[in-house]
């Protein structure tokens, strides 16, 4: 699919992709710019920093499809039957399931913020803005994938089951 075809899909009004997918998108471009700053500034453009950034790229690309996948097993699970004694349970486990890519953005986003700071440190004096724009998107991705995590947790019919997840999503934010 292409940039354009997804953007209009988000666009769409239907629950997915959502701010889920947008929030790991924003970490993949983030993660990109900091692999953009890393080969510009460095004479070997297979640094660390650059392998590291393409590997969080990869990972938060990835995200953005398991994200979408996981809402929509909350979709799945809020069709059936409010008198379906399956109903509660389901809805449960699909909510810590769709938890579960939120906080693998957040944990990732975290360390792209850590990342684009080091960029920017290293950068040229030309790449320095690109290394804020990534640590700027690094931090939104961080903050949506955060609200995620809440918003499923809460939706628990018992918030204490998710109370490790939100929990570490709330550190990664400090």
């Amino acid at each position: 699919m292409t940039l354009d075809a997804w953007l209009d899909e988000l666009a769409a009004g239907t629950p997915a992709p959502g701010g889920g997918s947008a929030a790991a998108l924003a970490g993949a471009l983030a993660a990109a710019l900091v692999g953009m700053v890393a080969r510009l500034s460095a004479s070997d453009r297979d640094s660390p920093l650059a392998r590291e950034a393409d590997t969080l790229r990869a990972d938060l690309r990835r995200l953005v499809d398991e994200d979408s996948a996981a809402y929509g097993q909350v979709i799945a699970a809020g069709r059936l039957p409010k008198t379906d004694p399956a109903r509660p349970g389901t809805w449960d486990n699909a909510l810590l399931q769709a938890a579960q890519p939120q906080l693998e953005v957040a944990r990732r986003a975290s360390r792209l913020i850590a990342l684009a700071r080091a960029a920017r440190a290293a950068g040229s004096a030309s790449a320095k803005p690109d290394a804020g724009v990534a640590e700027h998107l690094a931090r939104a991705a961080l903050l949506g994938a955060v609200d995620n995590v809440r918003a499923n947790v809460t939706g628990l019919s018992d918030p204490a089951r998710g109370a490790d997840l939100l929990r570490e999503a709330e550190r990664l934010s400090r």
